[in-house]
């Protein structure tokens, strides 16, 4: 067994299991786990199931080992042998996954370990994008969840809707809202970068600034979003940060809507908080499978009000007519209604931008996020 490991028998042995280190909100939130909870309670160690590490060097590796127990090919059942093994060796007392393909993988290396660890699963999604996805929760994770330890969901809308589900679940389901650093995410910060965005982009100081931080889907409703704006006689610029293999289409459309001069597609951006710093409200017009959205959170972090569709969770942070709106799913003359309104009042943009940091700061930061999850950690440590 590895010293480390058996220097104090007081720690638990924790393994996070996370399918890759992409650049996206699940694995985000799990690196903000791995890097903050707590090391006089935990050894922590990181099994990553694919090649994809683009986030490798946000996870703190002083703090927490990480190991790649890559696919060679996508039937590649080595990973659940290798696996097994480590559990087995580290006496891993505890294992925490992110998304069901992990909860897959490491209820296989369990199986076949010498250990009976703890199993936790982070759900990150509600409604599945396809069918196939769908079969998959119903006939196979399904069976999987029932035999966690602990489930936890991001908002307590998703936690119904999976309860409903499968209710055989619910007595260990558990809310733990996502949570953002928002010292990190704080308005002030990134006052010069924005500055040479909006010469960049030739924003004039004047221009109200909306914005939308999403993936270029066809149920992030960009479509809704773009038709709305076309609709506005103010001077507004429009600025959309994400790529995907809609946004083609996208730009498509603002050319016929004649509008590409005041639509800014600038794709993927390592670094969102100088657009929120320019913008004076942030839009999420999604028509499906939206849980608890981070890039929600950050613009509220950053005293950026939303405009958002009523899906999902988004209602548990947004309070209509104080930190922002919202309406209903696919209704395009509710959207442009409320943005004409919405951009008309200045000063209610400042104030519900002041109340919208407020909120995230008291409720969706990192710091609560892992306590909450220590908690749910510890009950399930407790549970027979």
């Amino acid at each position: 067994m590895n010293s480390k490991y058996a220097a104090d028998k007081k720690k638990k042995n924790l393994l996070f299991v996370i399918p890759s280190l992409r650049r996206a909100g699940a694995e985000t939130q799990a690196i903000d786990l791995i890097n903050t909870v707590d090391t006089e309670k935990y050894n922590k160690t990181v099994a990553v199931l694919s090649s994809n590490i683009d986030q490798i060097d946000s996870i703190d590796q002083s703090m927490a080992e990480v190991i790649k127990f890559a696919r060679r090919f996508k039937f590649d059942l080595s990973i659940i042998r290798n696996l097994s093994a480590f559990i087995s060796s580290r006496e891993i007392d505890i294992i925490h996954c992110t998304l069901q393909f992990s909860l897959l993988i490491a209820w296989l290396a369990v199986f076949f370990s010498k250990k009976n660890p703890k199993l936790i699963v982070a759900i990150h999604t509600t409604l599945q994008r396809n069918r196939k996805d769908e079969i998959l929760d119903r006939y196979l994770y399904r069976y999987l969840l029932a035999r966690c330890s602990k489930i936890i969901f991001v908002c307590q809308a998703q936690a119904d809707y999976w309860v409903r589900k499968f209710p055989e679940i619910s007595d260990r389901a558990e809310v733990v809202y996502n949570g953002i650093d928002v010292e990190y995410f704080k308005r002030g910060l990134m006052t010069k970068e924005a500055e040479d965005l909006r010469q960049k982009l030739m924003i004039e100081p004047s221009d109200c600034v909306l914005t939308c931080v999403a993936g270029f889907r066809p149920e992030k409703g960009h479509r809704y979003l773009l038709h709305a704006f076309a609709e506005l006689t103010s001077q507004c610029q429009l600025i959309l940060a994400g790529d995907g293999e809609y946004k083609k289409e996208m730009e498509s459309l603002a050319n016929v809507l004649n509008i590409s001069d005041k639509v800014h597609f600038i794709g993927s951006v390592s670094d969102i908080r100088p657009v929120l710093e320019l913008a004076h409200l942030s839009i999420l017009a999604s028509t499906a499978v939206e849980t608890f959205s981070i890039a929600m959170l950050e613009s509220m972090s950053m005293r950026v009000p939303m405009l958002a569709t009523d899906i999902g969770g988004l209602k548990e942070a947004i309070s209509p007519g104080k930190n922002g709106e919202l309406v209903p799913i696919a209704d395009q003359e509710a959207l442009t209604m409320t943005l004409k309104r919405m951009i008309l009042g200045t000063q209610w943009l400042e104030r519900a931008g002041i109340s919208a940091r407020e909120v995230v700061v008291e409720r969706f930061t990192i710091e609560k996020m892992v306590f909450d999850t220590e908690h749910v950690m510890a009950e399930a440590l407790k549970r027979v």
